[in-house]
């Protein structure tokens, strides 16, 4: 088994024989399993998933919809869409984990099943471009990129959703440029999409899709051509529709508050001026590959197939057929403006990229569909064997020196070696695979097939068990102490005065909180404040510190939680 051979049709054309609700039903199974048995039983995690969870819910007790609120106070960083999403959700399921991080899941869901059927009617429709559309649309299924955000109640998920619809949108009008209505509804589906992504997380939602269909007609000199065919009147008017109507309400409501911060400091600031957060890089060079390794690791499994698609574009030798070549392009284009566009922001973050899944998961699909052969049987096993030797050695060492796990409260009590046994897991697996498609796949769609489940199914025992474990670890106390607090009278005045709670504990304690780090003059001042109000004031804070409260007062324990005292001080 040494000759070289046209890889047969194998993995892709099982999978595209496959009755159609069979493929859905596997996709809806991986959503399942990887997006919506997470948010059963792990608790809300720093900083935004605990900043918009308790934004949500002082909306729906308040019944105040305009504008979000967290801990009393405006909440102008994002736009109102996924707030009311989000509310929906808490309305109709109750204040909980599940229902705060419902939207996010969702929207993965419908991400997943539409990426399918844009795949499924746009390669060819025999067994093998079946299977590579299913197959495109499994590895948003494995990416971390989109699952690690999909579980997380924040607006990532919505937004990528929205982007994908717009960018997808407009591959549509390409397509089918040839036929005036069905382009004129593409692209009117398009700036609807566009104009939900801008509700959703601000401009970022019109400027994405903009770039991508204004490069990818530059890179094929028929801009003026096809802006001509446009509908600009119709579509730039449903835009402004759907996108304008709450920025004018918050204008009417608070002047220009919240549209000063959102678009000035939340925008254009966090993009051009200086890195917000500590999220960025002081060196520009740094900023401007740092999300190159991001989406290698983040995108995989997709990244592989992007890498195998530069060194053999299309899967083979010769030109891609029509429209397999316009796909391809269009998703390079998109993946490129993605990256290439935030790579230049001065403030960084991986989540930032996540609408880029799409392009990887439309990459995948084609290069499947066109891959040939082009090695041999021993090669591609001596190229496993190497590399799994020099990973497992690599690996070892590693995993040995480490001496814990960090987390966001210190090293979180977890086994180390088990934990780094099941990273290096992956990592072992992913580089195994990397190597494989870029230069010693004989069959990569069987490849495909093989790897993508074990990848999937590693990265489900991760997602299930090993990621529930670090967020109880660093959260829990968090989520204990929050619901003590909750079955305070309500109106009772209460300071956290720990650093191992964080902000979630206003979601779980369904009132806003005063927040101290250490007894200090700001916390003498918090404290003097609520005697003189009330008489008497609930404080959360280590066993440790209960001695020195009572210098400022009579104290009564009322409970412990992991090792926070909740205290009544009164005045003496």
């Amino acid at each position: 088994m040494t000759g070289e051979a046209t890889a047969p049709a194998g993995v892709l054309a099982w999978l595209g024989d496959t009755p159609l609700w069979r493929q859905r039903l596997w996709l809806l199974a991986g959503c399942f399993v990887l997006c919506w048995l997470w948010p059963s039983w792990t608790p809300l995690t720093e900083v935004d998933e605990a900043r918009f969870c308790g934004a949500v819910q002082e909306m729906v007790t308040s019944g105040h919809y305009l504008l979000p609120t967290f801990n009393g106070w405006p909440r102008y960083q994002k736009p109102i869409l996924y707030y009311w999403v989000q509310a929906a959700s808490v309305k109709a399921f109750g204040v909980n984990e599940t229902a705060a991080r419902l939207p996010s899941a969702l929207a993965m869901t419908l991400l997943v099943l539409l990426v399918h059927e844009i795949l499924r009617r746009r390669l060819p429709g025999d067994a093998r471009g079946r299977g590579a559309a299913l197959l495109g649309a499994a590895t948003l299924l494995g990416m971390p990129l989109t699952v690690v955000w999909g579980r997380a109640a924040v607006t990532d998920g919505l937004l990528t959703l929205f982007i994908a619809a717009a960018c997808l949108a407009l591959l549509g009008a390409e397509l089918d440029e040839a036929d005036a209505v069905r382009r004129r509804r593409w692209y009117l589906l398009a700036a609807a999409a566009a104009g939900l992504a801008v509700l959703t997380k601000g401009p970022v939602g019109a400027v994405i899709p903009a770039l991508v269909w204004l490069v990818y007609h530059l890179s094929r000199r028929r801009l003026a051509f096809v802006a001509a065919r446009v509908p600009w009147v119709s579509a730039l008017g449903l835009f402004l529709l759907i996108a304008v109507p709450w920025y004018a309400a918050t204008y009417l409501a608070v002047g220009p508050a919240f549209l000063q911060h959102f678009f000035v400091t939340e925008n254009l600031q966090r993009y051009a001026s200086a890195s917000m957060e500590g999220h960025g890089w002081s060196s520009r060079l740094l900023g401007l590959v740092t999300y190159l390794p991001v989406l290698l690791f983040l995108a995989f499994p997709g990244s592989a197939w992007a890498v195998r698609d530069l060194l053999l574009p299309g899967g083979r030798r010769e030109a891609l057929p029509e429209p397999l070549g316009r796909l391809r392009r269009f998703a390079w284009v998109w993946l490129a403006t993605v990256v290439g566009f935030f790579a230049i922001s001065r403030t960084q973050l991986p989540s930032y990229i996540i609408s880029a899944g799409g392009a990887v998961a439309l990459l995948t699909a084609v290069h499947l569909y066109g891959g040939q052969s082009t090695t041999t049987t021993r090669r591609v096993l001596l190229g496993i064997l190497g590399t799994v030797a020099t990973l497992l050695l690599g690996g070892a060492a590693w995993a040995l020196a480490q001496p814990g796990i960090p987390g966001p409260m210190g090293t979180l009590p977890l086994p180390a070696l088990p934990a780094h046994l099941a990273l290096g897991t992956l990592v072992l697996l992913g580089a195994t695979y990397l190597l494989g498609l870029a230069r010693w796949a004989r069959r990569p769609e069987a490849l495909a097939g093989w790897a993508v489940g074990g990848w999937l199914l590693c990265f489900a025992c991760l997602a299930l068990a090993g990621a529930p474990l670090v967020v109880q670890s660093a959260y829990g106390t968090t989520a204990a102490v929050g619901r003590a607090l909750s079955t305070l009278p309500p109106g009772e005045p209460i300071i956290t005065l720990t650093e191992h709670t964080s902000e979630s504990v206003v979601y779980y304690a369904r009132r806003p909180l005063i927040f101290k780090d250490n007894i200090d003059a700001d916390f003498l001042a918090a404290l003097h404040d609520a005697l003189a109000t009330h008489g008497h004031v609930v404080i959360a804070t280590e066993e440790s510190h209960v001695l020195a409260l009572r210098t400022f007062g009579a104290v009564r324990v009322l409970t412990t939680v992991d090792g926070i005292a909740i205290v009544q001080v009164r005045r003496s």
